[in-house]
């Protein structure tokens, strides 16, 4: 169980570690001799450090993030609320956590400043710009008359048939990711572990490991 506290503070994003990986090809022989493998499903990538820019790959596949040894940056949330419970739709579950009242709560207001910078670093990594900058898909949504507080995409993993998630009340009895509902406050650790390319454009994704709902 992951609930050890994860302080976004505490991030360093000059130590963040960006390695790009294209599919492996086998009629290439350059990729025939590499003796390292990534497997995804029943595809193969190796790591290529070709492109000082991974905008510049034409053949790249997704870049693994890591930091301070770990393949992955993790965070712990303020409680924070759901917006619509858990939300299940072709194949893919997420949550939806609310910047509620970030104008005047300073540590919602934080968070959603280290989510954004996290965003504009990657975007920086990968070689966007203000120019191009639509060409990176953010977790952060808006409603575009901006009526609302923005909200964070939180995806909840699903491997061998099961959610890879904890989920614990405040109690810590054990829950079911089933049972988030509208408006519960909860508190996560989250994690981003690569960027993925998808038709020319980028997405990072923010993926929960721990969850304690806490009303």
């Amino acid at each position: 169980m992951d609930n050890k506290y994860h302080d976004y503070s505490t991030i360093n994003f000059k130590q963040i570690k960006y390695n790009q990986f294209i599919e492996k090809n086998p009629e290439s022989e350059e990729h025939i001799k590499c003796k390292i493998i990534e497997k995804i499903f029943n595809k193969e990538f190796i790591p290529c450090s070709k492109y000082k820019l991974p905008k510049d790959n034409l053949l790249l596949s997704h870049i693994n993030l890591s930091y301070k040894g770990r393949n992955r940056i993790q965070v712990t949330t303020p409680v924070m609320r759901c917006l619509f419970g858990f939300e299940s739709s072709f194949k893919t579950f997420q949550i939806k956590l609310s910047f509620d009242n970030i104008d005047s709560n300073p540590e919602i207001k934080n968070f959603y400043n280290f989510i954004k910078t996290c965003e504009y670093i990657n975007m920086a990594n990968i070689g966007l710009n203000v120019e191009n900058d639509n060409d990176y898909i953010s977790q952060v949504k808006q409603d575009p008359e901006e009526k609302y507080d923005p909200h964070l995409i939180i995806k909840l993993p699903f491997r061998y048939n099961k959610f890879d998630v904890d989920i614990y009340n405040k109690d810590y009895s054990a829950m079911s990711i089933t049972d988030i509902r509208m408006n519960h406050m909860l508190k996560c650790n989250i994690y981003i572990d690569s960027i993925q390319k998808y038709n020319s454009r980028y997405i990072c994704k923010w993926k929960c490991s721990y969850i304690e709902v806490i009303k």
